[in-house]
């Protein structure tokens, strides 16, 4: 079975290589097809292009927005505003991809946009107008996110990365970036291109949305920044062109990377003294509206043609924008041959002397050649799917024999349908959006008939139905309705402070119960020892939240009301560990859990190790080995726990006293059901419930199936510089704690609280679960994978139906693999 599941895996990534390929792209640099071109002045001979991540058009240019100065700047016509559309994915590297090359990105982007050490994804020997500018002898100086190190590793005479991914900060991020304007700004600096990415709006945004009590402050400063520059620069050099823009915008609670008109609604302004003799009676700020809408709406990738025609370099190759119209009259007579130049690039001959016909002609060329951007590579395609059905069917067959032999047939196919009608809902974009709703009615039908069948008490039914309801409701999860004004049971949580914090207390109090409950008191000979080693694991664990959520609470400026004994517990902490400010307790916390942790965890399977082999009797222990043997997943599984509660956003930490009620039912009810002594049917209970709680619980932390939603947090706890794989681990740990918990809850129910009598059939159990597991997936899997083939040229595929695909790998290969695989 491991076999035939390893090479299953292998062929979904023989697919997923075939079906997100790297993209095809003209090699060399742009050339001047319009001759006379070549020798032109240009406009402008100097570029400061500044990126303020996620900055959305109503950001800038509403009557929501806080800044009065870029308002000033377009009301007196030395500034021109667009709303940029961002294609998706709309996540920093593909969109500066685009902004650069002009190119659409590809779908593998957004997944590299992750991996920072990954050198793919570099643009180094693509064409795009860092290269063209540097190839004209420009000195180009970068301060700010490190991406652009990443894309271009060798054009810039100047340089300071900062990390686009703690987004925790979003103070410190966007210091390291203005504190270089001294110099920069300054007579001596010799700089042609000035490109600056500040971060911290994004960061905003993820950690509280665009409604966060922050986000004026942020606008603010920004405005303060781009005034700076104006009246320090822009002021005495008019050659200089000023642009200013977001790489994609946010959605309403505040994450990006899907294609809602949030998320790709940018802002976009070029600012000029010279703009006064060209554009008039243009007013800020405008009326918010629903569609992000303000001024003329054009393509992101419009920049390059027109960066290239206004600084007369030429355009590059794989350029898909087209020369903003707005600019016709600045160019003057001019416009014609720039607007030409653009049309050549798109196709070597043109035969037409109206401006309107080649902007006809251009649109075509974009739409198609957006559309057909990346080429499948079908081979790869095929023999992935064939493979991949294949092994389903030997998994299906494998699963069909065992029931037989078991008795168990007609009982079998039941998971089977269910699992084929899972398959079938892959092929609506709604039922992917929406897929929460699917398990939310499976699991109430699924927990009805069980409850009913083992003919539960009234106490258990209640509690149970009334927990899975409390889940259901907890977040708003779907993507239609993801809005933060809809948020339930958390967002009332998150408005009453104390109760929250109550709640919070109660899980981790029943932690601390279940394990000197389990093996440690028996370890120690001491239920006072085992609550000081669980105790401080918690204390640490319990410290961090404390510090983000006044951290957080400081950043919305209403730390006011933070408790006073909270307050004298960080003053004290801080105290202790001898910083200077707050932050700067994190790390040393983080990591002193994290030894904590893996000395508990390491200790605890050493001592089950001695017990195996009768080398000792632990601190003269006389409990005997097999009940300490039957502690052993208990205690292992409640550790884990808290490094589930460690990753996992405060808002949702309660939602693990629900999960452990609804485990004590279930165990329960598993105990009432081992009397029949059927194996498989015992299994795939367990592992059926497994599967339904896992889902469930992931939808119900907030989760989707859009890249927007993916919680990046907590990905940096402990760290002090980026490290892919670290980064890696814990962002999976914080987006699937939820299902990580009922994988622990399966394998405590079978190892923990097993019935004596049924000890030689543990291993038997556990087969079967992982034997349902990979019929399930594989199920699932043939009809996620038709879907995607049969689907390629729908109009969702990139925002639906592709991140579906990727979260399908997660599940399958870290979740059922990684996770379910080696802990049996």
């Amino acid at each position: 079975l491991v076999l035939v599941v390893i090479v299953q895996i292998l062929s979904f990534f023989f697919f997923v290589k075939g079906f997100f390929p790297t993209k095809v792209v003209l090699q060399g640099n742009g050339t001047n097809y319009v001759e006379h071109l070549k020798n032109d002045d240009a406009l402008y001979d100097k570029l400061i292009f500044m990126v303020v991540d996620a900055m959305r058009s109503d950001f800038v240019f509403s009557n929501d927005s806080n800044m009065p100065f870029v308002h000033s700047l377009i009301n007196g016509n030395k500034a021109i505003g667009f709303t940029a559309f961002s294609n998706p994915p709309t996540v920093t590297l593909p969109r500066l991809k685009g902004i650069t090359t002009g190119s659409t990105p590809s779908f593998l982007d957004a997944i590299l946009n992750i991996a920072e050490d990954d050198t793919s994804s570099t643009l180094g020997d693509q064409d795009s107008w860092v290269k063209e500018l540097y190839l004209k002898g420009k000195n180009i100086n970068m301060y700010g996110d490190d991406t652009w190190l990443k894309l271009f590793p060798k054009y810039f005479s100047k340089i300071d990365g900062t990390s686009s991914f703690y987004v925790s900060d979003f103070t410190e991020v966007d210091n390291n970036v203005t504190r270089h304007l001294d110099e920069e700004l300054s007579s001596g600096a010799d700089w042609d291109v000035l490109i600056l990415h500040y971060l911290g709006l994004d960061h905003i945004g993820h950690q509280g949305g665009p409604k966060s009590s922050n986000m004026p402050i942020k606008q603010l400063e920004m405005d303060d920044i781009i005034k700076r520059i104006y009246e320090e620069h822009l002021l005495k050099n008019e050659k200089t062109l000023f642009v200013v823009l977001g790489d994609h915008g946010m959605n309403e609670i505040g994450n990006h990377g899907g294609s809602s008109i949030g998320e790709t609604s940018a802002a976009l302004l070029f600012i000029s003294n010279n703009f006064q003799k060209f554009v008039k009676n243009v007013k800020a700020p405008l009326l918010n509206n629903e569609n992000f809408e303000f001024y003329s709406k054009i393509q992101q990738i419009d920049i390059v043609p027109t960066l290239a025609s206004l600084l007369n370099f030429p355009i590059p190759k794989n350029n898909l924008g087209i020369l903003i119209e707005s600019f016709k009259p600045i160019f003057g007579n001019n416009f014609i041959n720039a607007l030409l130049e653009n049309a050549f690039q798109f196709k070597n001959l043109i035969e037409t002397s109206f401006a309107d016909r080649i902007y006809e002609f251009m649109k075509k060329c974009q739409a198609y050649l957006s559309n057909s951007s990346t080429n499948y590579n079908y081979f790869q395609i095929y023999t992935g799917f064939g493979i991949f059905i294949f092994t389903s069917l030997l998994i299906v067959i494998y699963y069909l024999i065992s029931s037989y032999n078991t008795g168990n047939f007609y009982l079998s196919i039941v998971g089977i349908l269910f699992s084929s009608l899972l398959a079938l809902s892959s092929v609506g974009s709604s039922m992917i959006e929406e897929e929460y709703q699917i398990w939310w009615w499976f699991i109430t039908l699924f927990f009805t008939g069980i409850l009913f069948y083992l003919k539960a008490s009234n106490f258990t039914s209640a509690t149970t139905l009334l927990a899975l309801r409390l889940i259901r409701g907890w977040n708003n999860s779907g993507q239609k309705n993801n809005l933060v004004s809809n948020l339930k049971i958390s967002k009332i949580l998150g408005e009453n402070f104390l109760i929250n914090w109550a709640l919070v207390g109660m899980v981790y109090c029943s932690i601390i119960y279940l394990v000197c409950k389990g093996g440690l008191t028996h370890i120690f000979n001491s239920s006072a020892l085992s609550f000081i080693s669980i105790f401080l694991l918690v204390s640490l664990n319990f410290t961090n939240k404390l510090i983000l959520s006044f951290l957080q609470e400081e950043k919305d400026v209403s730390y006011e009301n933070f408790p006073k004994v909270f307050l004298n517990i960080i003053q004290w902490t801080v105290d202790i560990l001898g910083v200077e400010d707050v932050k700067d307790c994190l790390n040393p916390i983080f990591k002193l859990f994290y030894l904590t942790f893996f000395i508990l965890i390491i200790g605890r399977v050493a001592f089950q190790l001695m017990t195996r082999t009768k080398m000792v009797n632990f601190l003269g222990n006389e409990t005997s080995i097999s009940k300490v043997r039957s502690f052993y997943f208990n205690d292992l599984a409640n550790i884990l726990t808290l490094l589930l509660l460690n990753q996992t956003s405060l808002k949702n930490i309660p939602l693990y006293l629900l999960f452990i009620i609804l485990r004590q039912n279930y165990i329960s009810l598993f105990k009432s059901l081992i009397v029949e002594k059927n194996i498989f049917k015992i299994s795939l209970f367990l592992t059926s419930l497994n599967i339904f709680m896992q889902n469930f619980s992931f939808f119900s932390f907030g989760n989707t199936n859009s890249l927007s939603s993916i919680d990046l947090t907590n990905a940096f706890n402990g760290l002090s510089e980026y490290n892919l794989l670290l980064c890696g681990i814990l962002t999976f740990v914080a987006n699937w704690s939820g299902p990580i918990f009922w994988s622990l809850s399966f394998y405590l129910t079978v190892l923990s609280e097993f019935n004596k009598e049924l000890q030689l059939y543990k291993y038997d159990l556990l087969y079967y679960k992982l034997l349902i597991s990979s019929m399930f997936y594989s199920i699932v899997g043939c009809g996620l994978i038709g879907s995607c083939i049969l689907l390629r040229y729908h109009l969702f595929i990139w925002t639906v139906f592709s991140p579906k695909l990727l979260y399908f790998g997660s599940w399958y290969v870290f979740m059922n693999f990684g996770v379910d695989f080696i802990l049996s």
